[in-house]
Parts: structure tokens; sequence; C-alpha cells
């Protein structure tokens, strides 16, 4: 992470969850969604997950959080690759899978 990144990273944690997430939902600055999409919060990764302003290497990354709520809101993204789209059909949480699946036979 580069030095003002974590900056940014620093001045987010200072602000309370809603506020992330209320930043996190109409933030088109693709630099303070990859901040937010590591914040330690998963309602603000899903957050994060949900915008269709973040990037495609945001959401890669959010399709393998730990956070079955941030897996699914990512697979829900249109601007998800195919492929993680893909990967999480198999995922260990039924609904996620089940949702992977549904997005991939509405792309088809």
């Amino acid at each position: 992470m580069s030095a003002t990144n974590n900056e940014t990273q620093k001045e987010l944690q200072k602000m309370s969850v809603n506020i992330r997430a209320q930043i996190a939902t109409i933030s088109k600055c693709k630099y303070i969604l990859k901040s937010l999409s590591e914040d330690r919060e998963p309602k603000v990764r899903a957050t994060v997950a949900l915008n269709k302003s973040a990037c495609w290497q945001s959401l890669a990354k959010l399709a393998k959080d730990e956070d079955a709520y941030v897996r699914a809101a990512a697979v829900t993204n249109e601007n998800m690759h195919k492929e993680f789209v893909k990967l999480l059909c198999n995922d260990t949480n039924p609904y996620v899978a089940s949702l992977a699946k549904s997005v991939i036979k509405l792309q088809d």
C-alpha cells in the first residue's frame, strides 16, 4: 500500500462505519473505493462491492473476502469478471454459490 493510500486509509478509519459505508455507496473515485475495499468492517467492504465504480481488481479481491456477505455483494456487481463469478459458483457458502450460478445464467 502506498504512503498516500495508507494515509487515506487512516483518515477513513477515523470515521464511523456508517459514514464509511455511505462514502462507499456514492463514491466514484477508484482510489477511495480501493482504500475502502480494504476496510476492517465487512459492511463497508460489501458496500464497495456493490458500487458500479469499483474496479475489477478490487472486486476480484472482494470475491475472495472471508465474509460471505461481501462475496455475495461482489458477485452481483456487473463489473465482476466472469471467471470470478464462475469460481464463486463453488463457494463454501450455499447462498453465495447459488447467487453466482444465477448471475452466470443471466449472463448467458
